[in-house]
């Protein structure tokens, strides 16, 4: 019930198999059952396989969000050049949340503007709850820059490509019901620092199931590239640099040394690093670190 072949290669029995008695409970929402009739001789018959989905929710506009998606990824590295990877929308991604509390069935769940996929001929047919599910523009290059550990999550490529100045998306369900419907932009007050900077967008509060087409509920994580799988990942100082800079700034420390400030904005490169900011570009205090007092039990801190 595990989806594996219960012979072993040779023709040993498989250590997950099970022996048939009666008919099985299925605890997974989504099961490919793979049986053989074995004699007593130890000949095995062909293998039959079926797939079974048990309850699984229904889609709603409750359940399903689209929790991030990046439209304007940064230029290549040189390490990404040097692959064959010149266009930067290679790097695009979007990826969906179940914020409900059982699974969902996503087999006939498709985006129908701005990109197209289908689910239901994908690798990934259902997300368990507060599971994510990733769709991209170029499985290759994105597994170059953000490694394989996302593989699990990720349904498949998409045909087409997220606007760098801003379309809508639409996400439908059965019978060509909509989800998910909404236009987002490059300009404000949609976060700017998407269009171009390497940042995605990000639902504000997901769980709760804002409202996709306010832009005030989208934000810009702190790390560029975005979080696949809504988590941060871990980037070196190095390979920050090899992003922002050409390999001839690379080779000056005056304009990517750790406590340079090509920017002149008193935030110098490591520090810029560590809180998401751009080394390029001045930064007006948004980004930059701010202290305030707060009262806890009747302390000041």
């Amino acid at each position: 019930l595990d989806g594996s072949d219960p012979r072993d290669f040779g023709g040993a029995v498989s250590s997950a198999a099970q022996n048939y008695s009666s008919p099985p409970t299925l605890v997974n929402a989504l099961t490919v059952a793979k049986a053989r009739v074995r004699s007593d001789g130890g000949e095995w018959s062909a293998l039959t396989e079926a797939k079974f989905k048990v309850a699984t929710a229904p889609l709603m506009v409750n359940n399903l969000v689209v929790a991030e998606f990046l439209y304007h990824p940064m230029d290549a590295n040189a390490a990404e050049l040097a692959a064959g990877f010149t266009d930067q929308d290679d790097f695009e991604f979007i990826q969906l949340l179940n914020i409900g509390a059982e699974v969902v069935d996503l087999s006939e769940v498709e985006f129908t503007a701005g990109i197209s996929f289908d689910f239901g001929t994908s690798a990934l047919q259902e997300i368990d709850p507060s599971a994510y599910v990733i769709v991209v523009k170029n499985l290759d290059a994105f597994r170059l820059r953000y490694g394989s550990g996302y593989d699990s999550m990720i349904a498949g490529e998409y045909s087409g490509r997220l606007s760098n100045g801003g379309e809508q998306i639409v996400l439908s369900g059965p019978g060509g019901s909509v989800l998910r419907d909404f236009t987002y932009d490059d300009t404000t007050p949609w976060p700017i620092a998407a269009d171009g900077y390497g940042f995605s967008l990000k639902l504000v509060n997901a769980s709760a199931n804002p409202d996709h087409a306010l832009a005030q509920n989208w934000v810009t994580p702190a790390q560029f590239g975005g979080l696949p799988g809504g988590f941060a990942r871990s980037v070196t100082f190095d390979d920050w640099l090899s992003y922002f800079f050409s390999e001839a700034e690379l080779a000056d420390p005056q304009i990517s040394g750790p406590d340079a400030d090509p920017d002149a904005d008193d935030l110098p490169n490591l520090l810029e690093y560590a809180i998401g900011a751009l080394p390029g570009v001045f930064d007006d205090g948004e980004r930059a670190p701010r202290v305030k007092v707060v009262e806890d039990a009747g302390q000041d801190w």
